[in-house]
């Protein structure tokens, strides 16, 4: 308490010097930061043993004080999950992302949750809450590695998810991304259903645009498999197969997946499913049908540009 005690006046400290140099009387402060005289006074005094975040970030922030100067204090000695929170959120808002990161791992180690709640806590916050992809990464990492040393390996699978789905956009390292979200493959067992379906479509695809069909194969038939209500990354997941058979000069497979994908009730897999038949109609030697296909695919094709241009 002596050692909490002393860092919080350090806070009022820094509130008066602040104030001094301001040239503000306790008075004219409370009018700009709506915090009252007595309290300020409090504040400076060190008669406040735990003075409320909220109040004095309103005094420091009407003083223009550096908010690392008055959050250290707190994410060292502050226990309470929902200040610890509120300063996340407040921090986030700076660019300073070492301040960021000390602030988000005080609150992991609150003493009124424990490690789960507070790590599904954080995780919701930074799905929900943090735009920049830097800083979002920095924090996954956070999770990742706070998770490992709790043993939440729910939260390593989540994260280390989340990573990669961001990481997958940089088309300049698709290999090593791809390795990335291999690695993901070991933590499956700890994702949601709704989960599983997304990497393993998103891995698929990624293993396609890198040519490894037979990969793309093995990773999309989880979701073929998998007893899951119907769903676009599913009717996806088919599709790929069936380009990935097609590729691989497997035309009968090609075609029968071509059949499955074709079941699935989303608009605009009617017109991809009418091109990869006239391919495969070619490729099995059925070149008149194949054309009256492709025929039929380019009249559409130019209708609906027709119509484009009309409404231009």
């Amino acid at each position: 308490m002596e050692t909490a005690s002393l860092q919080y006046s350090t806070i009022g400290d820094i509130i008066r010097q602040y104030r001094n140099k301001a040239d503000l009387t306790q008075s004219q402060l409370a009018g700009l930061s709506g915090v009252s005289t007595g309290y300020i006074s409090k504040i400076e005094t060190g008669e406040v043993e735990h003075p409320s975040f909220e109040k004095i970030y309103s005094v420091a922030s009407a003083l223009n004080v550096p908010i690392h100067e008055i959050v250290k204090p707190y994410i060292e000695l502050e226990q309470k999950s929902d200040v610890l929170f509120g300063i996340l959120h407040e921090v986030v808002k700076t660019d300073n992302t070492d301040l960021i990161i000390k602030a988000a791992s005080a609150c992991l180690h609150c003493k009124d949750m424990d490690s789960m709640d507070a790590m599904e806590r954080l995780y919701h916050f930074v799905d929900r809450d943090i735009n920049g992809d830097p800083l979002r990464l920095a924090l996954y990492d956070l999770i990742i590695r706070q998770s490992r040393g709790h043993g939440i390996n729910s939260f390593v699978a989540k994260a280390l998810l989340q990573k990669y789905l961001m990481e997958r956009n940089d088309f300049t390292k698709l290999h090593a991304t791809y390795d990335s979200g291999r690695y993901v493959l070991h933590y499956v067992d700890f994702l949601s259903a709704e989960e599983r379906v997304t990497l393993y479509y998103k891995l698929g695809v990624h293993a396609y645009n890198l040519r490894l069909f037979q990969e793309s194969i093995d990773l999309c038939s989880n979701n073929v498999a998998e007893d899951i209500p119907v769903s676009l990354f599913k009717a996806e997941s088919v599709g790929i197969i069936n380009d990935s058979y097609y590729y691989l000069g497997d035309y009968n497979l090609s075609e029968k997946f071509l059949k499955q994908y074709m079941t699935f009730p989303y608009p605009h897999i009617k017109d991809n499913a009418k091109l990869m038949t006239a391919v495969l109609l070619a490729k099995k030697g059925n070149r008149e049908l194949a054309l009256s296909h492709f025929t039929n695919v380019c009249e559409v094709a130019l209708a609906i540009l027709c119509c484009m241009s009309s409404t231009n």
